[in-house]
């Protein structure tokens, strides 16, 4: 037997040469290989997305909604790689990059959207699209919401796309040069200018003109009034005020009217407003509205007529009669205008610029009209104390019952010479606190509380100042009606109340032209006729709430300008 070959025993192992790679080395080096291939193929991918994003935008209308939203134009980066499967979500803050942060779903108001992309010209041999073979059918589960051609849903994710054949829906641009007004409503834009305004825009500057084209008398405020305001002032009464006036404030006016007419009216009845104007315009609103009408006994002031007209109303003028008695008012024509859709009938006594006052048997006729046909009466009474022979005019307060439609308007600005202070009051029918409470509060919010601790004091201690005031408008009526019942042309129309002289001149058809002449040649301010409604159009207002000195200048001034003025 041959014998068996003996194992060789084991060797040791011996150090490769230099240069030859160890097994680690290999797995080293193979796996630094494959990393980065693995780079180069995820940038590869990873450029994709721009690609895609350029074929949506050319032929978006034909692909899957799903595709379109993930490779919108303006989609996040992030998205069509999640939409691509090529890493978790988990794994983006690893790749960053600009378009790795979300968008908003909708773009902000003050950026525009970036303006699409001009599609390919197609040849004209072959106008129409494409024709792309049928999609495959997609399960229910996983089919997106059904969809109108060329529309995207709101709720997307992502940003909502605008078909390039869609475009927004808004008025085009005005042109070059034009202004906004086309945003105002006819019935603003058609309102005219005051007259009285416009002549007193000429005169209000100059210290030379005698202005009488202003209802407000010549005396500032008396100091007792304003000393109250000013300690209302110091003591912090500045903050907001309850909208229908401060504590105290409807208590005040309601003693007032009971020491001026006798009359208990509850503070509930009662609101402060911020200036007479306002109080009109109030009752405008809660009163009138589109459609109806507003029957109103002209000559009167202007600006409640326009109130009437900017609610939408219709505005009917009843003119009165002038005769060398003063102005008298047919009420048989005043209720002739009225209709089913007559709202409010308007009327000032003393009137503003007549100065006429309202009888009371006519004043107790037309309630009962107003009362049966459900008619709202304003009365207008902001000269209630400016009477010439009695304490008071006649108020509507006198007849009206609680739930009567009547509404009275006063301000503080005449009695008390407070014309620049923007306070008044309006007395309602019972039951109408909480609307006025809302219109107070949605127009004005209220008037300053220190301004209201002022008129509080007017009220309580002010009766030998507005009786004063009275006698001297009383001193002022006797010099203008004297020295223009001398002058030749001219007509005066005498008043029973108010501060105001109304007469006519011969020869003069074009009133606005005459008070404009007037105050360039004859340094006077008066009012145009054409300013107060039918019945006015050819006389002219003065305000002889002045000095008696200063009235006699203006006289003389006017008697000169008439004895060369000529129409032109």
């Amino acid at each position: 037997m041959s014998p068996k070959p003996s194992t060789p025993a084991a060797q040791p192992a011996r150090p490769s040469p230099l240069g030859a790679p160890s097994a680690t080395g290999a797995r080293i080096a193979h796996a630094c290989l494959l990393a980065l291939l693995e780079i180069l193929i995820l940038a590869a991918l990873l450029r994709l997305p721009s690609r895609l994003r350029r074929l949506v935008a050319r032929h978006g209308d034909n692909l899957p909604h799903s595709f379109t939203a993930a490779f919108a134009p303006d989609a996040p980066t992030h998205a069509a790689v999640i939409a691509l499967g090529i890493v978790p979500d988990w794994f983006l803050p690893c790749f960053p990059n600009r378009g790795m942060r979300p968008k908003p779903a909708l773009r902000p108001p003050h950026r525009p959207p970036r303006p699409a992309r001009a599609p390919p010209a197609r040849a004209l041999s072959n106008p129409s699209p494409p024709q792309i073979p049928p999609r495959a059918k997609i399960p229910s589960h996983r089919r997106p919401p059904a969809r109108t051609p060329n529309h995207y849903d709101i709720g997307s994710p992502f940003p909502a796309l605008t078909p390039r054949s869609q475009k927004a829906q808004f008025p085009a641009p005005p042109n070059p040069g034009t202004t906004a007004m086309s945003l105002v409503r006819p019935a603003i834009e058609s309102l005219e200018d005051s007259p009285i305004v416009e002549v007193w825009r000429m005169g209000y500057n100059d210290p030379e003109i005698i202005g009488m084209f202003a209802g407000e008398p010549d005396v500032p405020t008396p100091q007792f009034i304003r000393d109250a305001a000013a300690k209302s002032l110091a003591e912090g009464n500045t903050f907001y005020t309850p909208n229908r006036g401060i504590p105290g404030m409807g208590d005040a006016i309601s003693r007032y009217l009971k020491r001026t007419w006798n009359v208990e009216i509850p503070e509930s009845r009662i609101a402060l407003t911020a200036s007479g104007m306002s109080a009109v315009m109030l009752i405008a609103q809660a009163t009138a509205q589109q459609g109806d009408n507003v029957v109103a006994v002209t000559p009167s002031w202007p600006n409640i007529l326009r109130a009437m007209q900017i609610n939408g109303a219709e505005v009917r003028e009843v003119a009165m009669t002038p005769g060398n008695a003063g102005w008298q008012l047919d009420l048989d024509a005043v209720i002739a205008q009225c209709d089913v859709r007559t709202r409010v009938i308007y009327l000032a006594s003393p009137g503003n610029p007549t100065g006429w006052m309202i009888p009371r048997d006519q004043a107790e006729c037309l309630l009962a009209f107003a009362r049966e046909n459900n008619i709202a009466i304003l009365s207008d009474e902001v000269y209630h104390r400016t009477v010439y022979g009695m304490n008071a005019a006649f108020s509507f307060l006198e007849i009206a019952r609680p739930t009567d439609p009547v509404f009275v308007a006063n301000s503080f600005s005449k009695a008390w010479a407070m014309p620049g202070w923007r306070l008044g009051w309006i007395v309602y029918p019972e039951g109408a606190t909480d609307s006025f409470e809302k219109l107070i509060q949605f127009n004005t919010s209220g008037a300053p509380a220190f301004l209201q601790h002022a008129a509080i004091v007017a009220l309580d201690q002010g009766e030998d100042f507005v009786k004063s005031f009275a006698a001297r408008c009383s001193a002022g009526r006797d010099v203008v009606n004297t020295r223009l019942g001398r002058m030749k042309r001219v007509r005066n129309i005498p008043s029973e109340g108010a501060f105001y002289a109304m007469f006519s001149i011969d020869g003069v058809t074009d009133t606005l032209q005459f008070c404009k002449r007037a105050v360039v040649e004859a340094k006077i301010g008066m009012a145009p006729g054409t300013s107060f409604g039918k019945g006015s159009e050819y006389y002219v207002r003065l305000c002889y709430a002045k000095a008696p000195e200063l009235l006699h200048t203006a006289m003389d001034r006017l008697e000169k300008f008439l004895e060369t003025y000529q129409e032109e």
